[in-house]
């Protein structure tokens, strides 16, 4: 079990860790580590707080047996990172690093398929046609060009069809919503009488837009809108790769951040003063996300960046 600070819109909540002085005083000092404790008496309420959240995931799981061995690693876990923190003669906690991606499956076709959470699909591939069921959640298609096999993916009696191009489906309670990522589609119901707005239903629809369709009782109502890139970005951000960082010096993440920097046009970040590579970082970021990384360094272990071509350089104010 481990603690995350989850990005929340822009920003990441977050407490930051200070060590005090041996001489016991209480000047300032720069924080050396970003993590959840802030000192090491407040060991007992973390130990409390993670408990209650402990019985209430209880009712929530079967396997209770397992969870509670898990509960006592993570609570074990927790009062050694603080002893390490605290005491001069422990260990250094070992830090970690995970990649945490949205499930992928590649179709018989070599169309590639994206999910979020627990979505569920079903497959059922002909000599003339290539239909895949989203019985549940989101998921993104990446559809393999085939012209004599269009690709129709259905969700709640809504067809989406292509034959190479990409697009995401989402099934939610109050309908069907589509983003056209590349190429064109052209979105219409199984049984086409039902459609208040005949005029629109084969309409192609191309990339950029977003696609909704509403359904009342035994009739459906489709409605098309523009997106700009930012808006996109963000209805598809759950299919970016993100860090889960735990304790991790920044030196490492600053290299991770930088073998992702070109996949997504970003500069590349660089450490001018040593001091700052072994300052730590807990939490989970995305792999495009260099500017809440730059807030965080910067507000909590003042730091400051000069931007040149390509390139952020950080250092100490």
């Amino acid at each position: 079990m481990r603690i995350l600070l989850e990005k929340q819109g822009d920003r990441l909540p977050f407490r930051v860790m200070k060590r005090p002085n041996d001489r016991g005083d209480q000047r300032k000092t720069r924080p050396t580590s970003f993590d959840w404790s802030a000192a090491a008496d407040q060991a007992d309420l973390i130990i409390e707080d993670l408990e209650g959240e402990l019985r209430n995931r209880r009712r929530r799981r079967v396997a209770k047996s397992a969870y509670a061995s898990i509960a006592v690693l993570a609570l074990s876990s927790l009062w050694f990172g603080v002893v390490n923190i605290w005491g001069p003669d422990s260990p250094a906690p070992i830090a970690t690093v995970a990649l945490l991606e949205p499930k992928t499956e590649t179709l018989a076709d070599g169309t590639v398929v994206q999910f979020i959470e627990d979505a569920e699909i079903s497959v059922d591939y002909s000599s003339s046609m290539r239909q895949v069921r989203l019985e549940s959640g989101v998921a993104h298609f990446q559809v393999a060009k085939n012209p004599d096999r269009p690709f129709v993916v259905t969700a709640d009696g809504v067809e989406v069809r292509a034959v190479g191009t990409a697009f995401s489906v989402e099934r939610n309670q109050n309908g069907i919503e589509v983003l056209v990522t590349e190429g064109r589609i052209a979105v219409e119901l199984e049984d086409r009488s039902d459609w208040i707005d005949q005029s629109k239903d084969d309409l192609p629809i191309e990339a950029g837009n977003q696609v909704v369709v509403e359904k009342t009782g035994q009739s459906a109502e489709k409605a098309i809108k523009a997106l700009d890139e930012t808006e996109m970005n963000a209805l598809l951000s759950w299919r970016i790769p993100r860090f889960e960082f735990d304790e991790t010096p920044l030196s490492e993440v600053v290299r991770l951040f930088n073998s992702h920097a070109t996949k997504y046009g970003n500069p590349k970040l660089e450490i001018a003063d040593a001091s700052l590579n072994s300052m730590e970082i807990s939490g989970t970021l995305r792999t495009d996300d260099v500017q809440s990384l730059l807030w965080i360094v910067e507000s909590e272990f003042d730091v400051t960046n000069l931007t040149q071509e390509g390139l952020i350089v950080l250092s100490l104010r």
